[in-house]
């Protein structure tokens, strides 16, 4: 969120009241980080609940995130690729604690097609992921333009040649 976004969302605070709490898991914010840091600036107290959900809290933040945006599949591309090594640390743990995960899942993840999971959870293409991974390690300050929206993903294979 930019500057001018954080202090318009205190602004709405301030005349509207913390419309939705900001929900802690294992001590920290899990949703409403740009909430928290709006707060004080609106002078309203913040409010807080504990995530009691089952399953996954990161597939339960994108979620939660992904409606409340307007993303272009290029941009919501970057959140599968910065999704993917929180993904394939959940699907560690979960071998490690010996946790049964669907099948399908399970082999995806052994199988190293985090970004498949990815892509599904980010609600966009599992080729354009790959292409921001290849990006990422030969030209990393494009992903900012994808980020922001200035650039797509179709137009990015051209530029590497």
């Amino acid at each position: 969120m930019t500057d001018d976004e954080l202090r318009e969302l205190a602004d709405d605070i301030r005349q509207n009241g913390l419309q939705n709490a900001i929900v802690l898991y294992q001590g920290k914010i899990l949703d409403g980080r740009n909430r928290y840091l709006a707060c004080p600036m609106a002078g309203v107290k913040p409010r807080f609940v504990q995530w009691d959900g089952e399953g996954s809290p990161l597939q339960w933040v994108i979620s939660e995130n992904m409606v409340r945006r307007h993303l272009t599949s290029s941009q919501r591309a970057v959140i599968a690729l910065e999704l993917l090594p929180m993904l394939e640390k959940e699907a560690h743990e979960r071998k490690r604690r010996g946790k049964t995960i669907r099948k399908k899942l399970r082999k995806v993840a052994e199988n190293g097609e985090a970004r498949q999971i990815a892509a599904r959870l980010a609600h966009t293409n599992s080729a354009y992921v790959q292409i921001l991974k290849t990006i990422q390690q030969q030209a990393p300050e494009l992903l900012d333009k994808v980020r922001s929206g200035i650039m797509k993903v179709p137009t990015l294979p051209d530029l590497l040649g």
